[in-house]
This record gives C-alpha cells, structure tokens and sequence, in this order.
C-alpha cells in the first residue's frame, strides 16, 4: 500500500518531495498562527511549514508537541500477526473472523494463496503462539480455526432447524469454509499490545492529529483503520475548502469548529 501511495504521489504531485532514511526528531508547533510550525530531522535539516498533519502513530511527535490530554489503558492483549500461505477450494477473496475461547482469528486475503493473520489473544498466550516452532504454531492455528469446541451448541441447532425450513432450505448457498494454513511466509510472526487511547483535542494552530495518534481502539473487525481512512476523507475535504477560499490552511480550527 506504501508503495502504491508513492507511485500515486510521483505520477499526479510532481511537486512533493518524499524524504526517506530520516527520521522527526523535533515538531515545533507555534502558540499562534504568526509564526510557521517547524519539523527538525535527525539528519540536522529543518522543515517549515504552514501546517503539521501528525499522522505518526500512537507514540506520536505531533501529539506531544501539542501538549493535549491523553487518556489511554491497555487492554492486556496482545496482536498477533503474520503472513500466511493458504489453499482453499475456491478463490481467496474472503475475510474471515472466528471468535474463539483464546480470542479472535481474523484472517484478510492478500493474494490467491496469501492471507494476513490478526490472532487477538492474552499476552501470556502470544508469547507462547510465538515461542512454537512454524510447523507447531500453523497446526494450532488450523486447530484453533476448524474445531468444534469452541462452537455454541444451541447455536448450532438453530442454524440447522433453519436450513431445513422449505422457503429458506433451497435459497441456501454452501457454506464456504476458510481457507487452510499450509505454512507462515518465512517466520512473519509478531505481537504488538493493544490499548486505548483518545486525545482531547485534534487540532492546534498549524497542527492536526489523524489516525492512531488522534485515537487509537481495539482492532477488532478493522475499526481502527477505518476511522484512520474516515480521518484522512474529512481532513482532505476541510483542506480542499481552505484552499478554495485562499484561506490559511495552518488555521485548522476554523475549519475544524
């Protein structure tokens, strides 16, 4: 996706520059829109600007040089992930959630025989998944994704006395199952904490927080990522409008209120 997002940028903004192998190590925000915001690389070189989208993470510079309150918790949960060989029957364009005892499986389609892997689970119980060797830890996950134990009986009866009603029985399609695990992609493995967190205030004069750095939630069914896209839609419509009016772009609460 990064790199889509490059050649996207090379092809219709020929006027922005990307910088790589250097890193923020200073964000200076002014108190008010009579001084520009300024962003120090731990290269020595430092950018002005007229506004700063701080779109970097939960560890945010951004955030910190806005000096906002932040409410944030662990939720003592780990995420863990990896990259997954599959075979399925059919075509690999499913996403697939199960909701386990150890928490839940996601598994997102990546090609016609890769999956990326999100296994929500205890701290305790990712570091074992990810103290097993890759053959022990694909036939867990097999495991984990096909047994029945974790199944609710009554459930399970209900969904099969529906099947057999004769005004639903012949509109039913097969149930598609997910697809099998043959292998990880080389050791892709990885576990990352999950918490909360929420700024009290997005906007600062010449500066805004999308993303994880504005708010940061469990990630289950990929909510997370999605209010990050929602963030960058309603920042592109609020900035296209500064721009249509000649106004400051920097004066983000105007346009924020």
């Amino acid at each position: 996706m990064i790199w889509a997002l490059y050649d996207r940028i090379k092809e219709t903004c020929p006027s922005v520059e990307v910088r790589d192998k250097a890193a923020v190590k200073n964000c200076i925000l002014p108190l008010s829109l009579e001084n520009v915001a300024a962003i120090e690389l731990d290269n020595g070189d430092k950018i002005e600007t007229s506004l700063v989208i701080g779109a970097d993470g939960v560890r945010s510079k951004v955030r910190q040089a806005m000096h906002a309150d932040y409410t944030a918790f662990n939720y003592e949960q780990c995420g863990l992930v990896a990259t997954l060989v599959v075979e399925t029957p059919g075509n690999n364009d499913i996403a697939w959630q199960r909701f386990c005892r150890s928490g839940p499986i996601a598994f997102l389609p990546l090609s016609h025989n890769l999956s990326s892997l999100t296994w929500t689970t205890s701290t305790d119980h990712a570091n074992r998944l990810l103290a097993l060797s890759k053959d022990e830890f694909v036939d867990e996950l097999n495991y984990t994704m096909f047994t029945d134990e974790d199944q609710n009986d009554c459930v399970n009866k209900s969904l099969f006395a529906m099947s057999k009603l004769p005004f639903l029985s012949n509109d039913l399609a097969p149930t598609p199952q997910p697809p099998h695990v043959v292998t990880l992609q080389g050791d892709t493995r990885a576990a990352f904490p999950l918490g909360f967190g929420h700024t009290h205030t997005y906007v600062h004069p010449r500066g805004v927080l999308i993303g994880d750095a504005a708010h940061r939630i469990h990630p289950l069914a990929g909510q997370g990522v999605n209010l990050g896209w929602h963030d960058v839609m309603v920042l592109n419509g609020i900035l296209g409008q500064a721009a249509a009016a000649g106004a400051d772009i920097g004066n983000i609460q105007r346009f924020h209120n």
